[in-house]
């Protein structure tokens, strides 16, 4: 039986910061350190000496209007999920929204894996004025938006290695520690943008079984019967037999968009027909559609067609039914 934990129940030890530690003989060691050190930069450490298998959940994020990166680092073992090894790390972009995962180790397995995960508004923070200077391709992939994700792998090298080590090494706290692990995680994004020399490639879609096609028209149904209260994207692959990742890829093979951006887009299909068809309330519409709040569903409304929701009634001469 694989020990399960969840990325959002590790206990938070700061307003920033989560920690998890366990050692059990049946499961083995598991560390977890998770910090947002500053607005658009977090660290992530997993280090596991695993008896069991350990499977990690992540649930949905936030919308997000950018593209996010990950510099993920592995320093020991194999990382089977990613597909890379001990001395070898990875740089990811991608503009999808994040609808949720989760990661599978393997029991036996010794792994000790960096991550820093940075925003676009960061990475422009950083560079200024010469955001243009750096390397065409990736200026592209950050400027337009897509539904692919983009991965490079390259070799950690003995500088990353060096600064890799005073990160987890490092002997400050509080205020310091905060400032000393931003400046090491920046030169650690400096080195690796600076072997940036075969492009970033979109990651290759495997061809789908005629038994995944139906599983994900299954899921779709699915959603578009539970449009005000679907299921996480957890919940949606366990009903469907299919795991996350599979079921994100065939969503964007079958339908050419994630699963949140469907059930989104499917949303505001009901909602444009409940403003001008029925001239419902905007706080009704909200309420049909599952939302907690009308401001939430007017942001994602507007989002989609360019105006808020009353604005859009307006704009079609409709009259709400409120009073």
């Amino acid at each position: 039986m694989p020990l399960l934990i969840s990325a959002d129940d590790v206990p938070l030890i700061s307003p920033t910061t989560r920690e998890l530690s366990l050692d059990n003989p049946e499961c083995g060691r598991v560390y977890r350190w998770d910090s947002n050190l500053c607005e658009g930069l977090n660290l992530l450490v997993d280090d596991y000496q695993l008896v069991e298998d350990l499977v990690v959940e992540y649930s949905a994020s936030d919308h997000s209007a950018e593209p996010e990166l990950e510099l993920s680092f592995c320093l020991l073992g194999m990382n089977r999920n990613e597909g890379i090894r001990a001395g070898q790390n990875f740089l990811s972009i991608s503009w999808d929204v994040f609808d949720g995962s989760m990661m599978r180790w393997k029991g036996g397995d010794r792994i000790l894996k960096f991550d820093i995960h940075f925003s676009s508004t960061f990475l422009k923070r950083l560079v200024e004025e010469d955001f243009d200077l750096l390397p065409i391709d990736l200026v592209q992939i950050l400027q337009e938006p897509s539904d692919r994700e983009f991965w490079q792998m390259g070799k950690t090298t003995p500088e990353m290695q060096t600064t890799l080590r005073q990160i987890l090494d490092c002997p400050y706290q509080g205020v310091t520690r905060k400032m000393y692990l931003e400046a090491k995680a920046i030169e650690l994004i400096a080195m690796r943008l600076a072997t940036l020399g075969e492009p970033l490639k979109p990651i290759p879609q495997a061809p789908l079984k005629s038994d995944e096609i139906d599983r994900i028209y299954w899921a779709r149904d699915i959603l578009l019967e539970q449009l005000s209260d679907p299921p996480s994207l957890l919940e949606l692959a366990r009903q469907v037999g299919l795991n996350d990742y599979k079921l994100k890829s065939g969503f964007r093979n079958c339908f050419g968009t994630t699963v949140l951006g469907y059930l989104q887009a499917e949303r505001m299909k009901l909602a444009r027909s409940l403003l001008i068809d029925s001239a419902m309330r905007v706080k009704d519409v909200a309420e049909v559609l599952g939302y907690c709040k009308a401001s939430q569903f007017s942001d994602v409304f507007k989002r989609h067609f360019g105006s808020t929701p009353k604005v859009y009634q307006q704009q079609c001469g409709v009259v709400s039914l409120a009073r």
